[in-house]
């Protein structure tokens, strides 16, 4: 194993353990592509001494607590004549 794979691979492993101990459970296997092009997040330069391996995966809350949101009566549809345009919806 080379020498990047091995810091991608522990990058992986503390990034799933910190995700573990927050609830979540990986329910996929992770794939990790890369080496690209780095690029700083703030202005999106691109830095030439670095590169970004970009990792995947799909991760499933363990304990999901039901919650409940009131929908504004404005935003529901009563019938097909009552409309209300997306500016509308969002001002309200």
């Amino acid at each position: 194993m080379g020498h990047y794979q091995g810091i991608t691979r522990e990058s992986c492993n503390k990034f799933v353990d910190m995700l573990d101990k927050q609830g979540w459970t990986l329910v996929t296997k992770l794939s990790v592509g890369g080496p690209f092009t780095a690029h700083d997040l703030d202005t999106s330069l691109i830095l030439l001494d670095r590169h970004e391996y970009r990792v995947q995966g799909l991760f499933q809350f363990r304990d999901p607590k039901p919650a409940r949101i009131e929908i504004p009566s404005k935003l529901v549809r009563g019938s097909t004549e009552q409309r209300l345009t997306l500016k509308e919806a969002l001002n309200a």
